[in-house]
Parts: C-alpha cells; sequence; structure tokens
C-alpha cells in the first residue's frame, strides 16, 4: 500500500510593511496558505502543551487521503482497544472563528503572520517571524482562531492572524468573548502499511498522554 504524503510545507513568503504593526512581516499568496476545505484557518502544531500520544478505542480507524471530513477514505485501520498510534503530521483547523468584541482601545502583543489562512509548523517556528503591537478599538473586527499554551492565542486582528502573547479574551475589562471557536484536529497515522488522516475524536481515538 501507498504511503500518503502529508500536508506540503508553504515556503514562499513575502515581506511587506505591517499597518499598525511593527517591524517587517509575511504577507500570504492564496495559492499557497489555503486552509482545507470546510475550514477558515489551519496550523499544522498539535493543541495543548507536550508531544500528544494516542490510544485506539474499539472502533475501525478510517484513513483518508486529506485532513477533510469529506475526503476520500483511503483504508481502514482495525487495532485492538488501547494500542498505542502513532503519527507523522498533524492539521488543527478552525471552522468557525469565535468573535471577541473590543470595548476600549487597547494594544495587542504578538507574532505577525500575515493574511495567511494556513500556518505551517516551520513558519511557526520561524525566528524571523516579526512581533508588533496591534492598535485596537471598539471598530475592530477580532476574531478568536485557536487557544495555544500559556495563556496565548492565535487570533485575526482585521484580516491578520496574530500569535497574542496574552489572549485578549482574558482581559474581561477591555474585552468580551462570543464563545469558542469550533475546531477540528487531524492526526497522519502511520500503522504498518497502513497510513491516512484520522480525526481526533473521542470514538476513534483516546488521547493517552503528552511528553514534554
Amino acid at each position: 500500500m501507498t504511503k500518503n504524503t502529508p500536508l506540503s510545507v508553504a515556503t514562499l513568503l513575502l515581506f511587506a510593511a505591517c499597518s499598525g504593526a511593527e517591524g517587517n512581516n509575511p504577507e500570504s499568496s492564496a495559492a499557497d496558505f489555503q486552509p482545507p476545505a470546510g475550514a477558515v484557518f489551519e496550523l499544522e502544531l498539535w493543541p495543548g502543551e507536550g508531544i500528544p500520544e494516542f490510544a485506539a478505542t474499539d472502533a475501525p480507524l478510517l484513513l483518508r487521503e486529506q485532513p477533510r471530513s469529506d475526503a476520500r477514505v483511503y483504508d481502514t485501520l482495525v487495532v485492538s482497544e488501547g494500542q498505542s498510534i502513532g503519527f507523522e503530521a498533524t492539521s488543527y483547523q478552525t471552522i468557525a472563528p469565535a468573535l471577541i468584541e473590543v470595548l476600549a482601545a487597547d494594544t495587542i502583543l504578538g507574532r505577525d503572520f500575515g493574511t495567511a489562512g494556513r500556518v505551517s509548523r516551520e513558519e511557526y517556528y520561524d525566528p524571523t517571524i516579526s512581533e508588533g503591537h496591534f492598535a485596537v478599538d471598539p471598530s475592530t473586527r477580532l476574531e478568536l482562531l485557536q487557544h495555544r499554551a500559556e495563556g496565548s492565542c492565535l487570533v485575526r486582528i482585521d484580516g491578520r492572524v496574530v500569535e497574542a502573547t496574552t489572549c485578549p479574551s482574558l482581559d474581561e475589562s477591555k474585552y468580551r468573548a462570543g464563545g469558542e471557536p469550533v475546531v477540528s484536529w487531524w492526526i497522519y497515522v502511520v500503522y504498518g502499511p497502513s497510513a491516512g488522516w484520522v480525526e481526533v475524536r473521542e470514538d476513534q481515538l483516546r488521547l493517552s498522554g503528552r511528553r514534554l
């Protein structure tokens, strides 16, 4: 059986000045930075701290060609309940962001990923991605995309993706969060000759622990 190839890594970065932020920041190419169909944003990292470890439930694992629920099922993996399941890639997708209402003028500190619809692992850890200060006020469209570790989060500020050092939703004196984003988490499973994308759901996979 031929093993599928994980998500390709976008390598094209164009640098331009960011209005309202300090430093040079990447602009996205629509062809290279699009999230999977049905998602508005994708990060090629897992949520939470530590490397996640998974164990099988008693349900067959449907291995799909791409990390999306309408992708063709490439193979079906049947393993014993509790069996460790490894993975080689991950796709953490925002299906619908949560709006954050800005109650008072403020400045958000964070790393600027431009107008990208997808951020690869390499881009996320790129030391040249600059940090800036983003002025916001009640007229700003602020969207919560994904929570990250230690109180940080990925937000979209008038179209620009920013990893906020401190998630603005934590400051209730200046922001009002309108709920939580709808997210979907996929891993690229490799098990013997079988490989494919599996959605992380309790009826398919159990998060058995994390390695720091």
